[in-house]
């Protein structure tokens, strides 16, 4: 069977992980969301991944929020807890990637 997976196949699997945190050193603006995933739960496994992987927790937050907003030219509006904007917010009781 590993020998059906292509190098180019193996080489994503093995370096996407760490390609949050190389974005983020290089000042890219970059953002998470769930298109092209088989399912929407992979989304937090994979950003858990990543932070595994070296992506600072502030960066991987900012990724869900302010910079999507930011993306879709809304970040008076959304992305933030600011009086006047939308909110959607979760309260934890300890590290929300935990």
């Amino acid at each position: 069977m590993a020998s059906s997976v292509s190098l180019a196949d193996l080489k994503a699997w093995n370096q996407s992980p760490a390609n949050p945190k190389i974005l983020a050193e290089h000042n890219i603006t970059f953002a998470f969301t769930t298109h092209d995933l088989k399912e929407e739960k992979d989304l937090l496994t994979n950003l858990k991944k990543a932070i595994e992987y070296g992506l600072d927790k502030t960066k991987a937050l900012e990724a869900l929020t302010t910079i999507p907003a930011q993306i879709l030219g809304k970040s008076t509006q959304l992305g933030h807890l600011k009086t006047g904007a939308y909110a959607n917010f979760l309260i934890t009781s300890g590290d929300i990637f935990d």
